[in-house]
């Protein structure tokens, strides 16, 4: 059944700090951590496309995925490939529109506008950095779930603090930040594109 799947790795990252691991090959998506009473949630996607599907089919949302393609990326000697998720008709519209602004950028240094090549590299670099800042953040936040004691069986709801909330809220932060450079980035750029059309 997975014999023309790519030899692909892939954690899905899910809202609460859940993660989806998925390995190369293997039409099973294993769920961590696991539940309550110490069992493994598994299921089975029928082909390789269809892992989000598989997932949301739980009610569960998906922030990321990350992709493992090589074993370098698989034992840490480079950086995995990580895309944001979003559950419209183009799943990975940060990627296209990274893609798009850089396209941009290299139609105006072609055409000799300097302004518009500046300004469409920032856009692209400030979505890549949005789109690691998000990885980040979802980082941060599995790692307070990891260090919460489970088997204390916190209240659902309940408020909590510990050794990982700030970095959380860092991660949260920087988020941010990075989202009002770029939406800045935008106005400027449109702003310019405005003021020659007139």
């Amino acid at each position: 059944m997975t014999e023309n799947w790519p030899i692909c790795g892939r954690e899905v990252h899910l809202h609460g700090g859940l993660l989806a691991i998925n390995e190369p090959q293997s039409n099973v998506i294993t769920l961590w951590p696991n539940t309550l009473c110490g069992k493994r949630c598994e299921i089975e996607i029928p082909t390789y496309g269809k892992i989000c599907t598989g997932i949301k089919s739980l009610g569960i949302e998906i922030v990321g995925l990350e992709f493992i393609t090589h074993e370098s990326e698989a034992i840490g000697e480079s950086p995995t490939q990580w895309r944001t998720y979003s559950d419209q008709q183009k799943i990975w519209p940060n990627w296209d529109a990274t893609q798009l602004w850089s396209q941009i950028g290299n139609a105006s240094f072609k055409h000799k506008d300097g302004i518009c090549y500046d300004l469409s590299k920032r856009i692209s670099y400030q979505l890549t950095s949005l789109n690691l800042r998000l990885k980040d953040l979802s980082l941060s936040y599995r790692d307070q779930l990891n260090a919460l004691n489970i088997k204390s069986n916190p209240n659902h709801g309940q408020r909590f603090q510990d050794g990982f909330t700030d970095t959380v809220y860092q991660k949260f932060h920087s988020f941010l930040f990075d989202s009002c450079i770029c939406a800045i980035t935008y106005l400027s750029l449109f702003t310019i594109i405005l003021g020659k059309a007139r």
